[in-house]
């Protein structure tokens, strides 16, 4: 987050739209429409940003891994895009 004008917090992507964004939300808790509001905030901007929207997990699921398949899957989302997004250095 980044300070805006009276002191209001802003989200980063809006004063680096070049940084690459993935989101997951689960479609059953409290945040999933600020997900989606953030998410289509942010595509609005030119960010590049991506959402992947679960069922039925509860917030913050990926800690669950390795007893969850979801949560393993989740964070094979989460390394695949990385893998994307950043060069490996060898």
């Amino acid at each position: 987050m980044a300070w805006g004008q009276g002191g209001r917090c802003l989200p980063l992507w809006r004063a680096h739209r070049w940084v690459r964004w993935l989101v997951q939300a689960s479609q059953v808790e409290m945040l999933f429409d600020d997900s989606r509001r953030y998410v289509n905030r942010a595509q609005a901007t030119g960010s590049p940003v991506r959402l992947q929207c679960w069922g039925h997990m509860i917030h913050v699921w990926q800690i669950f891994n390795p007893g969850s398949p979801q949560a393993r899957e989740a964070l094979s989302e989460i390394g695949k895009f990385l893998d994307a997004a950043a060069p490996r250095f060898h």
